[in-house]
């Protein structure tokens, strides 16, 4: 199943130390693919390069070497596991992979044998986030469970998060990693694998950690980005707030909460949620047709949180919706009449709202 290493590598040469090695990738149905590996390399590395190359998870991926599977840990260099510039790997698909029944919320839920859970992250609006560690990689991932699948306003929202995972893919949107399979047959439950990461912005901006102003534009521009992402493929996030910014200890960005996400021309959702953090016009709107919606009220909360990154505390702190329209007011001003058109309250005179 394999070839001796050649002997002339074309990464090679004998002045100087090569930095890095060609490595072939083959598949039983025939296909070949060549990689590019630094010399140091682990084999954590090594799959996650097979997985990019060939497009294949890394956990259902065996790797073979002269007929021999290469079952070394994921922190082991690859020159230790006889891995040579020239070496050719044969990559066997796994159709299945076995599973074992792990305790979440009072109940057992058959996770992959390769995943070892780590802690409990805590809980967000919908989901009860776990973290496990990949034995196959060595990266950590996270396990979301939700429980009461059967409501149908939850389940409608879920699904559109799960689709919105599955069609958009940019490195500061959160990437969805697997499904895993319900523990019930009438699936009132459900869990899925998406990336790990370590916080959120809202936790930061609680906490003791200090903010440079390297770090709020950096990390605004991360936001920016994954907003421009979302409004060209005309989707408004609609949620926008700390608690739906991901961080990493390298200040990675990454946006989640994509369940009240709405077509840009569309019609907002009424939930009150994020208030602190939603734009007046969602508020206000009582016309969606002569006003639809757009990507200025991501842009809204964007700032919103960009000035809670610098004072640590909300621009707007408010108990209602009318309080909250009534601190834009004093912060802004009264908007013209016109303004008025279409809103879902009436209101005689802007100077009617006052700041209490």
């Amino acid at each position: 199943m394999d070839e001796s290493p050649e002997s002339n590598c074309p990464m090679e040469s004998k002045d100087s130390q090569a930095t890095e090695m060609v490595l072939r990738l083959r598949l039983l149905s025939g296909r070949e693919v060549e990689i590019s590996l630094h010399e140091e390399a682990t084999m954590a590395e090594l799959r996650r390069s097979v997985e990019k190359a060939l497009g294949m998870p890394a956990h259902l991926t065996r790797l073979f070497r002269e007929e021999v599977e290469m079952a070394a840990p994921f922190d082991a260099k690859v020159a230790q596991c006889g891995i040579t510039c020239g070496c050719a790997l044969t990559c066997v698909t796994m159709a299945s992979e076995e599973f074992l029944p792990v305790k979440l919320e009072h109940r057992e839920q058959p996770i992959p044998k390769r995943l070892q859970l780590q802690r409990l992250v805590g809980r967000d609006a919908m989901w009860n986030c776990y973290d496990f560690r990949d034995l196959c990689t060595g990266d950590m991932v996270t396990v979301r469970f939700i429980q009461y699948f059967d409501q149908d306003d939850l389940a409608g929202s879920l699904t559109k998060e799960i689709y919105l995972l599955q069609q958009l893919n940019h490195e500061n949107l959160l990437k969805l990693v697997d499904f895993l399979p319900p523990t019930t047959p009438d699936f009132n439950d459900f869990c899925l694998i998406v990336e790990h990461m370590e916080t959120d912005l809202g936790q930061v901006l609680r906490s003791k950690q200090e903010l440079t102003e390297e770090h709020c534009q950096y990390l605004s521009y991360q936001m920016l980005r994954a907003l421009s992402y979302l409004h060209s493929a005309h989707v408004v996030h609609q949620r926008l707030r700390p608690r739906s910014v991901l961080v990493n200890r390298n200040c990675h960005v990454k946006l989640s909460e994509l369940w009240d996400a709405q077509a840009m021309g569309g019609e907002a959702s009424d939930e009150d949620t994020a208030r602190w953090y939603r734009a007046p016009e969602l508020i206000l709107n009582n016309d969606w047709q002569a006003m639809p919606l757009t990507g200025a009220c991501d842009a809204w909360g964007l700032g919103c949180i960009l000035f809670e990154m610098y004072q640590r505390k909300p621009l707007f702190h408010s108990h209602d919706y009318v309080r909250h329209i009534a601190n834009v007011v004093k912060l802004l001003g009264h908007p013209r009449h016109r303004t008025w058109t279409g809103c879902r309250w009436t209101v005689h005179a802007p100077s009617s709202l006052s700041c209490p």
